[in-house]
């Protein structure tokens, strides 16, 4: 049997919101099956070899301080920077996702 999904894992243009994603069994691994939608901003964080996190994000709240407020955003302006080896001097990012919303879906 043929596993297209190392094959061609992916599936969407980098410039464009996605549109169909790899199916993933309840362990997050491959089913073979390509969905027609995009996945929901739901991460699969492995903490430890034995514990599983899962993360939702509907929204953010950032702190500005050039005036001093609070603001709200939904999933339009969303981006994770993630630095795997931080060094406590110096950020830099190894992995980036940007949640972006497609047209379909509501907000």
């Amino acid at each position: 049997m043929t596993d297209l999904f190392f094959e061609k894992p992916v599936l969407n243009s980098p410039y464009e919101c996605p549109s169909r994603h790899w199916e993933l069994d309840d362990d997050g691994q491959p089913t073979q099956r390509i969905i027609q939608s995009r996945r929901s901003a739901t991460f699969h964080l492995s903490l430890t070899t034995n514990h599983l996190a899962q993360v939702t994000i509907h929204g953010v709240d950032v702190f500005k301080p050039q005036t001093g407020k609070v603001e709200s955003s939904n999933l339009d302006n969303i981006a994770w920077f993630i630095d795997t080896d931080y060094s406590e001097e110096s950020f830099f990012v190894r992995h980036a996702y940007f949640l972006c919303r497609s047209e379909s879906e509501p907000k």
